[in-house]
């Protein structure tokens, strides 16, 4: 008889579950679980939509999944049911694009930054492409939500190019009336020197399209070399004015900051480095299995003095 009663079989530990890529607040099972609560939900809604990994796409909406990943990512999985029922609720309730007014929607319509999809673009063929995988897109901007709306809809209201520029000028207005921090990295320190800007809103990051205007914010301007620009998420802009050579070590710096912020966001955006001039974006970095590799075509001779150093 064993000294102390019946033996039992001792369990292998079980191995951590890998995060999910789509929805970093969840791991893959996790997030293979608030997908199928969604397809659920609005199945008994009577709505047909496609849920992709970390977005869903009905007749009439396109909504991300990853403010849901984070709002259920702390709570108990018995909670999660509910929670996706209340968020659905919110986002899914008739938007009332139709009945807004001019003047309504005049104070609404604005222009965001968001991750290129063949679904976006079904929706809205004439996004404006930033870089490869980001472009800028006409949204209308609710208390308790974001609404990405068809094309046609501003196209019935007046036509596409007036509400480019009014959604501009709504966009630069978020420099007067939303709360922005920024924070200096290496002012006191012998790393490479560049800002961080943080918001609540998430139109933070898409205040690179109004980029002189941010610079000015910080008395700085464009110095005719560009600019080191990178957004993480929706709610980081991180900037560097280009002078020189001596700008060259900030973009592994910012390169590191970005990659982490972005795989760690609840709205990430690009994990990349760009230098912004007059001729647009062009990436800098490239990321291959976690390692960050620096990138300098043509454009960077000119920034950098490269052609100054042999």
């Amino acid at each position: 008889m064993p000294l102390f009663g019946r033996w039992r079989k001792k369990r292998e530990p079980r191995e951590p579950v890998p995060a999910d890529d789509a929805l970093v607040p969840l791991d893959v099972e996790q997030a293979a679980r608030l997908r199928q609560l969604v397809r659920d939900d609005l199945g008994r809604r009577g709505l047909e939509g496609e849920v992709f990994a970390d977005h869903v796409v009905t007749a009439d909406h396109q909504l991300g999944l990853h403010n849901l990943a984070k709002t259920v990512a702390p709570e108990d999985a018995g909670a999660w049911s509910r929670l996706v029922g209340h968020h659905l609720d919110l986002m899914l309730e008739p938007a009332g694009e139709d009945e807004m007014s001019d003047e309504h929607l005049r104070r609404s319509v604005i222009v965001r930054l968001a991750q290129d999809a063949p679904e976006l673009r079904e929706i809205f063929p004439d996004v404006r492409e930033v870089a490869p995988g980001l472009v800028l897109v006409l949204c209308i901007d609710y208390p308790e939500r974001v609404a990405t709306v068809a094309q046609s809809f501003y196209e019935s209201r007046g036509g596409l190019a007036r509400w480019w520029v009014i959604g501009l000028g709504n966009l630069r207005r978020q420099l007067e009336t939303e709360h922005i921090d920024r924070y200096a990295m290496g002012e006191d320190s012998p790393m490479p020197r560049f800002d961080v800007l943080e918001g609540d809103s998430v139109y933070t990051a898409s205040l690179a399209a109004v980029l002189p205007e941010v610079l000015a914010l910080n008395g700085e301007s464009d110095q005719g070399r560009g600019v080191l620009v990178a957004v993480p998420d929706r709610k980081r802009l991180v900037l560097r004015v280009v002078e020189g050579a001596e700008t060259l070590p900030a973009i592994a710096e910012i390169a590191k900051v970005t990659q982490a912020a972005h795989s760690s966001s609840a709205g990430p955006l690009s994990p990349h480095v760009y230098l912004v001039d007059d001729e647009g974006w062009h990436q800098l970095t490239r990321i291959e299995e976690g390692t960050i590799s620096i990138m300098l075509g043509r454009e960077s001779v000119r920034a950098f003095d490269l052609d100054d150093r042999g």
